[in-house]
């Protein structure tokens, strides 16, 4: 196999963080007040939205850049921090946290930005309940 794989391995982890921060970096942080809270959210493109609900439990927008930015071409992306992740507002205690309050939150912010409807893409949320 020779050494090819692990070179080029080891540029492709060396460059994705690289290149998501590149790609990301003139988008301005935002944040709209949901259930009491702020809410950390960024919008992209242009067309019908799109949430991209990063899953988890615990993961932030960061999990879909770059590779989804090419979404924005063809739709309005909307990436964001569910509470008490990312750049969006903690807990005081782990008693507010709960997968009802994602769905609570997620409710929230749809109207917040001004959408009456989106499509959801959403990374896999194991062993929620």
């Amino acid at each position: 196999m020779g050494i090819f794989p692990a070179v080029f391995t080891a540029v492709l982890l060396f460059l994705f963080p690289v290149i998501a921060f590149a790609q990301n970096k003139d988008a301005a942080d935002s944040f709209a007040k949901v259930n009491g809270e702020k809410i950390w959210f960024q919008i992209k493109g242009a067309g019908e939205p799109v949430v991209l609900i990063p899953g988890g439990p615990g993961s932030t927008h960061e999990i879909f850049l770059p590779w989804f930015n090419v979404l924005s071409r063809d739709f309005r992306v909307v990436y964001f921090d569910a509470f008490g992740r990312g750049k969006s507002s903690w807990a005081k205690n782990t008693e507010e946290y709960s997968f009802h309050r994602d769905v609570d939150d997620l409710e929230g912010l749809r109207p917040a930005l001004g959408f009456n409807k989106w499509s959801v893409v959403s990374r896999f949320l194991a062993g929620t309940r």
